[in-house]
Order: C-alpha cells, then structure tokens, then sequence
C-alpha cells in the first residue's frame, strides 16, 4: 500500500485557490500511489465561517475529489465543511477512482476552538476496505 500524505499551507476561506494548489501536489507525486489523505477542511482551513463556506455533497469540494481519485486511480480523502439539513459538519470524503464516495462526520469536537457552537458532531464511524487494506479513517480531534 503505498500512501501519499500531503500538507501545504492553506489560503484562508479560498475553496478555488486550495483545491488549486492541492491539484498541484497530487500531480507531483512522483510514483502511483493507492491512497491520498488531505488535511482536514483542506479546501478552507480549519474556519469556523460555516455559514458562508460551506457546500452540500456533490459540489466543487466533491467533485474536485472525484476527478482526482479517477485521474490518479487512488482514493482521495480529506475533511470539507459540509452542509446538509442546515447543519454544518467537518465531514471526511473517502472517494474512490470509481467515483463511490464515502463519509464520516467528526465526532469529538473540539471545544477549545468554539468548534462545537459551529458543528454539528457525527454519530457514526467508517469503515473501509481498499486494495486488501481495511481502514478506519478519523478526523483529528476523534483519535482521542
């Protein structure tokens, strides 16, 4: 399992310029690779501007994802602020090559950021299995 890890400084609350720059990196990646983990709110930086960032699935965020784990036949994954039911959520994407996507919502968050008057916590974890690997992908804060 050969697995790409890739951190950047981010531009504040820029969704357009991230997603940019992160395509850069993966596009540098010097051998293939079966997995890319992207920072958590990698196309924000860890804001709490919920109302005006976040998107619902199968926006730019997401479907950014999707084109890269086609074009890099890897899984890509990485938290996004997520909207869903007017709730916010720092949700993870687990977006495979063949577009099947996965999610997982942050549980413990963290309070010393005022992240839980924000978001909304998860309820529920994740599982996956991939190129004979069995994953249990977690969002900062939840490896506690």
């Amino acid at each position: 399992m050969r697995i790409a890890l890739i951190q950047s400084d981010l531009y504040w609350e820029d969704i357009r310029a991230n997603l940019f720059q992160f395509e850069e990196k993966i596009w540098k990646i010097e051998k293939q690779v079966d997995l890319i983990v992207l920072p958590e709110m990698f196309s924000t930086g860890f804001s709490m501007n919920a109302a005006n960032l976040a998107e619902p699935m199968n926006l730019t965020t997401h479907k950014w994802m999707k084109q890269m784990a086609n074009q890099t036949n890897s899984v890509v994954c990485g938290s996004f602020i997520a909207k869903e039911k007017n709730q916010f959520f720092n949700r993870l994407l687990w977006v495979q090559p063949d577009g099947n996507s996965k999610t997982y919502d942050k549980k413990h968050l963290f309070a010393s950021a005022n992240e839980h008057l924000i978001y909304t916590s998860g309820t529920s974890q994740l599982m996956v299995e991939w190129r004979g690997w069995t994953f249990r992908p977690m969002i900062c804060y939840d490896l506690r």
